[in-house]
């Protein structure tokens, strides 16, 4: 234990990441206070159809971890709530948190039922405002996808039927506003669909860099389509398919579907035309313009962290917000996509890293 008693770990977000931190931590006997700013646990995990890369529901990984935290008592979870100030240093910390109070009346299904499957404590608490001391700081804040709206070639805003890979994740989901039905606004199934890889990332004017999930994400929505819709036709605009380590076979069975059609081409515009959706690309492996029409565009918008919410004295973050690599010598850690675009699987080794080397600094 350090020399100042602080031997409580805080821990700033509730998804994938802060979770997996959080139980590791726990059952090697620190304390931990799990600070989540929505009604319930899982982050953006828990609203997704399917993750990598065993292509199962969220629930899967993340009940074993919602069990795990309801028999600890050393994890205080503490939601909605929300981190107010930190200072201090490596070892002695000092927390102000605000913890809201829950109306259960006012959630809408979707959050009721993540509320009764997540919620290790009861998230119905009066409001108020918690000063703590804790010797490490885990920053898991997760990230947002980017605002489809700023891509104002792309017809988002527009067209009810351009929407983005988390929008068709959600229709995929059978917790999701269709209940798992992919459909059209008016209801009708899409019978040719498009991925618009790239979807404001690697571009000056909105995200520099590759957000690297998302070539990934929209091959898995390719085969949601396929396999919902055995007829639909699906067509994927890219830059370059970036798949992550083994996952590479992923990408090559879809290449051998003749439902499912690879276009080399950067899309710098997507028109509507009587009722059909046509797009501006050239195909520069051809090297000519695409022509066919589509009556659904899937947007894979990029990766951007959340680290605005928590304002941790000394959690220093780069151009794009990303806490730096390199803070451990602050006692703060940033995990999962609050210091880089990352899949789940990379977030939980993530996640337990940062738990291991903060047990390190409670303990000193």
């Amino acid at each position: 234990m350090n020399d100042n008693g602080n031997d409580t770990i805080l821990i700033i977000g509730g998804g994938i990441a802060g979770i997996t931190a959080a139980v590791e931590a726990a059952e090697v006997g620190s304390n931990v206070i799990l600070v989540e700013k929505e009604a319930y646990l899982g982050g953006r995990v828990i609203t997704l159809n399917n993750y990598f890369p065993k292509l199962c529901p969220p629930t899967c990984g993340l009940e074993i971890n919602f069990r795990r935290i309801r028999t600890n008592p050393r994890i205080q979870v503490l939601m909605p709530a929300t981190v107010e100030k930190v200072s201090g240093e490596a070892g002695n910390f000092d927390v102000t948190i605000d913890v809201q109070a829950t109306d259960l009346d006012a959630l809408s299904d979707d959050e009721k039922t993540f509320l009764l499957t997540s919620a290790p404590r009861s998230a119905v608490t009066e409001a108020k405002k918690m000063d703590v001391k804790v010797g490490a700081i885990i920053v898991a804040t997760g990230w947002t996808p980017y605002d489809a709206a700023k891509l104002d070639t792309l017809g988002y805003e527009a067209n009810a039927d351009v929407i983005t890979n988390m929008e068709m994740e959600r229709l995929a989901s059978t917790t999701g506003p269709t209940a798992g039905k992919i459909q059209r606004a008016d209801g009708s199934e899409p019978t040719n669909v498009a991925f618009v890889q790239c979807a404001g990332s690697r571009d000056e004017n909105h995200l520099p860099y590759c957000s690297a999930v998302c070539c990934m994400g929209s091959l898995k929505q390719a085969r949601y389509v396929r396999e919902k819709l055995p007829e639909a036709n699906v067509t994927i605009f890219y830059i370059d398919i970036r798949t992550i380590g083994r996952h590479e076979g992923f990408y090559y069975e879809l290449l051998e579907d003749d439902h499912v059609k690879f276009v080399k081409g950067k899309v710098a515009k997507v028109n509507e035309d009587g009722g059909k959706l046509k797009l501006d690309v050239e195909d520069t492996l051809a090297g000519k313009l695409h022509k066919d029409e589509f009556d659904m565009v899937v947007l894979a918008t990029g990766v951007v962290p959340n680290n605005a919410e928590a304002p941790v004295e000394g959690a220093a973050t780069d151009d794009y917000g990303f806490i730096f690599e390199g803070m451990e010598r602050n006692g703060i850690y940033g995990v999962g996509c609050a210091r880089r675009p990352i899949d789940v699987s990379r977030s939980v080794k993530d996640a337990t890293a940062a738990a291991l080397k903060a047990i390190q600094d409670v303990r000193r």
